[in-house]
């Protein structure tokens, strides 16, 4: 099938099989936009791609996920993340508490810099914060990790909620405390004051697949699932496994654009409010007539403050199962920008067309 994208932004799609295993379509439409210092918002001249897979800060599996992959479809509600940095109000800061808001979504931290254990005469505690310029909000710098260190293997362990994080100990470790570095970002309701203190990570970043509480959404694929229902998703598989924000950053219900924006110590200049874009994202297919329209959602409200840039992905899917010999094209469009050929009779000029693979 041909993917025949009228819109200034990038698209793409994907076709899968839902839990019953018929063919489903998805169209995906992602929208790259800069943020002005002014706290307007308006479309790059350079429109970031579709990405395939989940982006890693590093090595895939041992550090976070900067992005989640465009490709994960049956996305319930609309994730917001946020890749950026803490300043402090003032040089010589040595802590700072940071904030987004979008639309009905806050989530705040404070934000430390470094720190490490300090053991006196058995006794041990916090060294003051270093000043900082900056601290990176990212999930390596959250409560976290793996030890490995105690000698029995059974109490071993890591933060499953963040194993690529810092400060993490399991029972009977053997990791040198005196000098260990504490986690820069915490929950301001749940602050360490302890080396065994487990409290939850918290972060702005996608949370990994393979992370609580995602991966426990994931279901059950065992010996019974190969014999009933493989390759097909499992039974008791719960489609909130697709949410990627960290807690407190999912809006269930969706957003819509339009809802104002907020980042609070989360720029050199402190605070910084804009509105998400209303964008009139429209999809279609025609397999057979009639030609079918394709509910568009926003799923992805990404900030990214380092670069200032706004990304917005919307997702819209249909089944075609039994359909899929006879799909002829796939269309994306913006309303606001389209105009549809005088001569259209249901199939796009190709005149028009802008392909994509």
């Amino acid at each position: 099938m041909e993917l025949i994208n009228h819109s200034p932004y990038t698209a793409g799609i994907v076709v899968d099989v839902d839990r019953q295993g018929a063919e489903t379509l998805v169209l995906m439409v992602k929208a790259t936009f800069d943020i002005l210092p002014d706290g307007n918002v308006e479309r790059s001249q350079e429109q970031r791609e579709i990405e395939w897979g989940d982006v890693y800060a590093g090595e895939p599996g041992a550090s976070s996920v900067l992005y989640e992959s465009d490709a994960t479809w049956g996305r319930v509600g609309t994730d917001v993340a946020l890749i950026g940095y803490a300043y402090p109000r003032q040089p010589g800061d040595r802590q700072v508490d940071v904030a987004l808001r979008v639309g009905q979504l806050y989530k705040s931290a404070r934000v430390f810099g470094e720190r490490r254990w300090q053991t006196t005469l058995g006794v041990t505690g916090m060294s003051a914060p270093d000043p900082f310029e900056k601290i990176p909000l990212v999930w390596e710098r959250s409560f976290g990790g793996v030890d490995l260190t105690p000698a029995d293997p059974q109490h071993q362990g890591h933060e499953a909620r963040n194993p690529v994080g810092r400060g993490f100990r399991a029972k009977g470790s053997q990791s040198q405390l005196n000098g260990a570095l504490l986690p820069n970002v915490e929950d301001p309701r749940h602050l360490i004051s302890s080396p065994d203190d487990h409290p939850p990570p918290i972060g702005f970043g996608f949370v990994a697949k393979s992370w609580m509480p995602r991966v426990a959404l994931a279901g059950t694929y065992d010996d019974r699932w190969l014999q009933t229902r493989a390759p097909l998703l499992p039974d008791n598989y719960n489609p909130r496994f697709t949410v990627a924000a960290s807690d407190g950053l999912w809006a269930q219900n969706g957003l819509q654009g339009g809802e104002l924006v907020e980042l609070v110590q989360l720029t050199p200049n402190g605070r910084l409010r804009f509105t998400l874009p209303k964008v009139n994202v429209r999809g279609s297919y025609l397999a057979r007539v009639p030609l079918i329209d394709l509910e568009m959602r926003l799923v992805v409200v990404f900030v990214d403050a380092v670069r200032m840039k706004l990304v917005l992905l919307w997702h819209g899917s249909h089944s075609i199962h039994g359909q899929i010999d006879d799909m002829r094209w796939v269309r994306a469009l913006d309303e606001d920008s389209y105009v549809e050929p005088a001569d259209s009779e249901g199939e796009p000029d190709d005149s028009y067309a802008e392909t994509a693979d």
